[in-house]
């Protein structure tokens, strides 16, 4: 590196800024280590894929069983979560699904829907 420390004298200029400040070093560190890359990454998403579809958009022309498979995958994934978070740890769920039946959205303390 001693060449760039020879041709440019920004590079010696940030080097004795960062060597006297701390606020400096963490500035040029958090510009560097965070802030550039993540801008050059969106950049370059960007142009790459230019026409990405937006999530609204695509909820907006759902048609009816799409609807309705979101809202049960909502409710089942809400299930799951209730059941982890309840620390329940009965294999119902899992003999079930052994057996090709699932529980649907109702708690694995309740009975099976068909």
């Amino acid at each position: 590196m001693s060449w760039i420390w020879e041709k440019s004298r920004s590079w010696r200029l940030l080097v004795a800024a960062t060597k006297q400040s701390r606020v400096a070093m963490a500035t040029f560190t958090v510009a560097v280590g965070v802030i550039i890359p993540v801008g050059l990454g969106s950049l370059l998403m960007e142009a790459t894929n230019p026409e990405v579809v937006r999530v609204d958009e695509l909820r907006g022309k759902m048609n009816m069983d799409s609807r309705v498979m979101a809202r049960v995958n909502k409710e089942r994934l809400a299930v799951l979560l209730e059941e982890v978070k309840n620390k329940d740890t009965s294999q119902e769920r899992y003999a079930s699904s052994l057996n090709g039946q699932t529980l649907g959205t109702k708690s694995s303390t309740s009975a099976p829907e068909e």
